[in-house]
Order: structure tokens, then sequence, then C-alpha cells
């Protein structure tokens, strides 16, 4: 009696290993993928919250522009305000983007 893999073990071996190949290289994918979108996230986070701080001295507070942030992206702002039932405080709206991604801020100012 010959020791050994037969030919039919040595495919069903080949096609299994082939499958979770294919499941860790899918998921390494997918995690470059979130690793990107997270570091595009804060870029974004980061940058709208400089321009809230930059706007609360603006004289109006509906904007729509482009700008750079101190990482030196360029992030499309826009903002809106709209008065609430309170005599003097509006509601403002500021949305930052890049690549895609957007982050939205809403906060409050008296006039």
């Amino acid at each position: 009696m010959k020791k050994g893999f037969t030919l039919l073990e040595v495919l069903i071996a080949m096609t299994v290993l082939s499958i979770s190949m294919l499941g860790v290289y899918r998921l390494s994918a997918m995690s470059v993928d979130m690793s990107d979108y997270s570091v595009k996230r804060t870029m974004v986070v980061e940058a709208g919250y400089q321009r809230v701080l930059e706007t609360l001295n603006y004289p109006s507070k509906v904007f729509k522009d482009t700008g750079k942030n101190a990482m030196g992206i360029e992030v499309l702002y826009s903002s809106d305000s709209e008065p609430t039932m309170f005599t003097g405080v509006d509601e403002i709206t500021l949305r930052a983007e890049y690549e895609g991604v957007t982050s939205t801020y809403v906060y409050y100012e008296q006039q």
C-alpha cells in the first residue's frame, strides 16, 4: 500500500485553501478602505471644528465656499442660518465636505 494523498484530496485541500485566502484578502481590502475613510472623516471633522471657530466672528452666517484647512486639504464649506423660537437666537448649520465624506455641525448663536 502506497502512502500519500490522492489527487482528489489535494484538489479539495487547494479549493478550501484558496477560498480561505480570498476571505483574508477581502478582509484586508475592507480594512484598507475603512482606514482611508477614517482618515478622511478625521480630516473633515477637524476642518469643520476649525471653521466653526472661524465663523463665530463672521457678520453673515450664510455662506458657501472652499478653503484649505491647517493640513492643506481643500474642503467645501456651506452654512445656513435659521431663526429659532427664541428671540435673538439663531440655529446655524455648517457642513464640511471632503472627497465624499460630509460632517454636519449645528450650533446656536445669540444675535
